[in-house]
């Protein structure tokens, strides 16, 4: 019996146009209608993820930021969030080349650099662009506001972004993922999709076993493997589809919602 499925966003709920497909909010409202917890466990932030819940229709609490925060998704705002150590910060500040495109999550705030800003419009909507806070120093902006770093999309070439990862691995205090091949994720250490999905639902008195989760790259990973059952989509990569019970359809060919079904069918 299945009483909570977590839906990860990119690559999964969302189609490659970005946007959530009717059949899939479907199954969610039907998931629902049945008593079945729907959160959403994504890498966005939760201004982010509030804007496609309004198509998507999911439980108002979701994990975000690949685990760094827990989201009230009815105001847009983290309700508990894990930050990055003062070492951990002080590293990677040394480390990450300024030139790299970046988000810079901080507290409510989603900062990038001026060079990054055009690659970001191309989000669905302009979404982005419209919450984010343009810096030439995100760090700088962060200390002078008050705003604790929990977080760092890179994106870049891939023998960058391989030496920024060699890097980076070495840190003891920094959690390494990534939610597709041409970007990298940087968490403070302790945080995943997995272990902010358990909080939730020892939070609602879920075990584990009764649990699902939907996902499709590495940085779902560790929620796949928290779930009684994990399950991974067509798209993703081998080993991804390896640790799923079951493997879905693609997001683009209506697994989302395929999944969804099947796991009611249990």
């Amino acid at each position: 019996m299945v009483r909570l499925i977590a839906l990860d966003l990119d690559g999964t709920l969302l189609d490659s146009g970005g946007h959530v497909p009717a059949p899939a909010a479907d199954a969610i409202a039907r998931a629902r209608a049945r008593g079945v917890r729907v959160v959403l466990a994504t890498g966005r932030s939760a201004r982010e993820a509030a804007w496609f819940n309004r198509e998507a229709r999911c439980d108002e609490t979701a994990v975000c930021l690949g685990g760094c925060a827990v989201a009230d998704l009815s105001a847009g705002r983290h309700i508990r969030q894990w930050a990055f150590s003062p070492a951990a910060a002080s590293a990677l500040r040394r480390l990450v080349d300024p030139s790299l495109r970046m988000v810079f999550f901080a507290g409510e705030e989603l900062l990038v650099t001026p060079a990054s800003d055009a690659y970001f419009r191309q989000e669905p909507g302009d979404l982005l662009s419209r919450l984010q806070t343009i810096t030439a120093d995100p760090w700088q902006y962060a200390a002078d506001h008050g705003l604790a770093p929990c977080k760092l999309l890179v994106l870049g070439e891939a023998e960058r972004l391989r030496r920024l990862r060699a890097a980076v691995s070495r840190l003891p205090d920094v959690h390494l993922t990534s939610s597709d091949p041409t970007n990298l994720e940087l968490m403070p250490a302790g945080t995943d999709k997995g272990r902010a999905l358990s909080l939730l639902c020892r939070q609602w008195g879920i075990p584990l076993a009764e649990a699902a989760a939907l996902g499709d790259s590495e940085n779902d990973r560790e929620m796949l493997l928290a779930v009684g059952f994990p399950v991974a989509m067509g798209n993703a990569p081998p080993s991804i589809r390896a640790v799923g019970r079951m493997v879905a359809d693609t997001n683009d060919n209506g697994g989302a919602a395929k999944a969804i079904d099947a796991l009611l069918a249990m």
